[in-house]
């Protein structure tokens, strides 16, 4: 067969096997296991595959480009596949020794913000802060609050509903639990 014909054949194998661990590691996080067996499966499948045709093949240059731009390109689709399939809202859970300058400056901006409880953490008093905000605007949110407080530190959740839903993107593989 023609070398540029398995390039692209790697390549593409690459960016399948790629892309299913990326979708495998969202099912596996969902404690969805049948579909994480499945994913798993056919990764290492494919990934065999494409990585016999190159081992059997050091020399070859054209095949060892083909699986990295596959590599990275299956990366990127992954991470296009996971944006669309994840819930829009999150969560974050602000761990702050500035009280008064977090609940001042979040609560005049365009989030719900919950005081849940004060700790006292080395002698020092630590309030925990959780806000609701969509994906797009976490990593400003983010940014906004090591500004405040720089000792501070976060966690974010992704809102997880109640009901079941369909992906638009795989409707008939990633339901939302």
């Amino acid at each position: 067969m023609d070398i540029f014909i398995i390039s692209c054949l790697i390549f593409l194998a690459r960016v399948i096997d790629v892309t299913f661990g990326t979708l495998r590691m969202i099912t596996i996080v969902r404690d969805e296991r049948v579909k994480a067996f499945i994913l798993s499966f056919f990764e290492v499948l494919i990934w065999t595959c494409a990585s016999a045709q190159v081992i059997s093949n050091l020399n070859n240059f054209y095949y060892i480009t083909g699986y990295a731009l596959g590599y990275a390109t299956g990366v990127y689709v992954g991470m296009l596949i996971e944006s669309k399939v994840s819930t829009s809202e999150r969560i974050i859970q602000l761990f702050t020794y500035k009280e008064e300058e977090i609940r001042e400056v979040f609560s005049n901006v365009d989030f719900k913000i919950f005081e849940i409880a004060e700790v006292v953490d080395e002698s020092e008093n630590v309030t925990i802060f959780y806000l609701k905000t969509i994906r797009k605007n976490v990593r400003k949110t983010l940014s906004l609050f090591k500004t405040i407080d720089p000792k501070g530190y976060y966690i974010v959740h992704e809102v997880r509903l109640n009901q079941k839903r369909k992906s638009k993107l795989f409707p008939f593989f990633l339901k939302r639990k």
